[in-house]
């Protein structure tokens, strides 16, 4: 065998193995960079969820609760378990008498600038939700039952809002959609649970009650 066929043969034989080697290294450091990432990118969504949260406590809280105390005073209806549909205005128009279409525009007439301002601020908050930046349910967790209840009292306002222009307030609207309809399934499991328990407790009482019997002559102690 001459000299180059010696040389060719080691070369694939020690090239070959290298080389899988070497493709091998790299798919599997491709792999732990994407799941480093993955960490990375969950662990910082859920970071801004909870920075999400606080300010919807520091500043959406409160500017809701003056806005409610307004409604009390000028005797709005305020229904907290209003059904969510699409935020359309020909659906909720659908849904409940002409004197109470009238109704909520003369109401959101007297409260307009608040009720708008409101409105801008629970889109601004949504959107970290909608555009997947932080993680919604985290957030919802902890304050998911209180922006469900707060959109079913301003959803008739914003379903005339929107009515001329539909595409307003769609990262409020996605957001509210999901979280009325998980608001549902958790007041569902929420009343179980409550009722479980006051059957446990219930049947703790019993357990604790003691029978009354009579005694045979002879037993009585």
């Amino acid at each position: 065998m001459e000299l180059r066929d010696i040389l060719e043969t080691a070369y694939f034989i020690t090239g070959g193995p290298l080389l899988a080697g070497i493709a091998f290294y790299g798919l599997r450091q491709i792999k732990v960079s994407k799941n480093d990432i993955y960490i990375r990118s969950e662990r910082e969504s859920i970071i801004l969820a909870s920075e999400q949260v606080k300010e919807y406590l520091n500043s959406v809280m409160p500017l809701y609760n003056d806005t409610y105390e307004k409604m009390e005073k000028y005797n709005f209806i305020i229904e907290e378990d209003h059904p969510v549909s699409d935020f359309k205005y020909e659906t909720y128009i659908k849904t409940v008498s002409r004197s109470m279409v009238q109704t909520r525009k003369d109401e959101l007439e007297k409260l307009y600038d608040e009720i708008i301002d409101y409105c801008n601020t629970l889109e601004a908050f949504s959107i970290y939700f909608t555009k997947k930046i932080a993680n919604e349910e985290v957030a919802f967790s902890s304050i998911g039952v209180s922006f469900a209840t707060a959109i079913r009292i301003y959803y008739p306002y914003i379903c005339i809002l929107t009515k001329d222009d539909p595409g307003n307030y769609n990262n409020l609207k996605e957001l509210a959609e999901l979280w009325c309809e998980r608001q549902i399934d958790y007041l569902k499991e929420e009343k179980i649970k409550q009722v479980k328990e006051n059957l446990e407790e219930l049947q703790s009482d019993i357990n604790d009650i003691k029978k009354p019997s009579i005694k045979t002559l002879g037993t009585e102690k």
